[in-house]
């Protein structure tokens, strides 16, 4: 995937860019899939909030995107093909990252879980008189 993104930042083939972007797209939803498996596969019990980190971060990364992108454009004259080799190297180090994830070790947390526990007062609570 990340070398397509350099394709369509390199490319002045309307074609090209079209094929690759399709291509990255349907690579990118795959990997979708295989990471919403590998969290499920890890985190056990804990699907939920590790799935919930998961989607943060995956929107937090486009958010600060749509603002870098316009900041490197501006830094290289209104070169817009720039920002996709950010793109690009960002996509390399997480692909690089991901190949050191063990699906088949389970998430274990060190700290138990908190358990909720009431107490009710040994006396009535009275109010205070003024």
């Amino acid at each position: 995937m990340e070398f397509l993104v350099v394709v369509e930042a390199l490319t002045s083939n309307n074609t090209m860019l079209v094929i690759c972007l399709f291509t990255s797209m349907i690579f990118q939803m795959i990997y979708a899939l295989t990471a919403s498996g590998v969290c499920v596969d890890i985190s056990g019990k804990h699907t939920g909030g590790i799935a919930g980190i998961m989607n943060f971060f995956g929107q937090t990364g486009p958010l600060f995107m749509t603002v870098i992108f316009g900041k490197i454009a501006n830094l290289t004259q209104g070169n817009f093909n720039a920002p996709l080799f950010v793109i690009g190297a960002v996509l390399l180090t997480g692909s690089i990252l991901f190949l050191f994830v063990d699906p088949t070790k389970k998430l274990v947390l060190e700290h138990p879980e908190p358990t909720i526990q009431i107490v009710f007062p040994s006396e009535p609570i009275r109010p205070i008189k003024s």
